[in-house]
């Protein structure tokens, strides 16, 4: 049994590690001797706050939140479930501080985009990450 939980919280970790844009991670064995996984962030998203996406599911617009601890450049695009680009919704450099993003579902030719789920690729300096949307007409 211990060994399967090693192994499934070792794949969990090479997945979110990978999906975070992560490149290494850490397990140890605490106190009591049950493994914990520890993920390493990089020192480049470990002082950024992103992971406000509201709502989602959405039905008109969602709002991406995110702090910048310092001056970045940011671009966050979305993509359908086939991997096209639907639009860009930021590319620029941005200063330090809280950014708040809207979505509407709308694509770069400003026509709405059916209901489905759709993926937010996000880069803000060295650091990469995709987020999952539902929208829901």
């Amino acid at each position: 049994m211990r060994h399967s939980i090693i192994t499934l919280l070792i794949c969990a970790a090479v997945l979110l590690s990978s999906v975070q844009g992560q490149n290494s991670f850490t397990l140890r064995l605490d106190e009591t001797n049950t493994l914990q996984a520890i993920l390493d962030i990089l020192t480049t998203s470990r002082a950024m706050n992103y992971g406000e996406w509201h709502p989602n599911p959405f039905n008109s617009t969602v709002e991406i939140r995110y702090e910048l601890p310092e001056g970045r450049h940011v671009r966050m695009e979305v993509y359908d479930i086939m991997g096209e680009l639907v639009k860009v919704l930021v590319d620029r450099d941005e200063s330090a501080g809280y950014m708040v993003e809207l979505w509407d579902g709308r694509d770069d030719r400003g026509e709405y985009v059916p209901s489905g789920v759709y993926f937010v690729r996000v880069e803000i300096g060295d650091y990469r990450g995709i987020m999952k949307v539902v929208l829901v007409r």
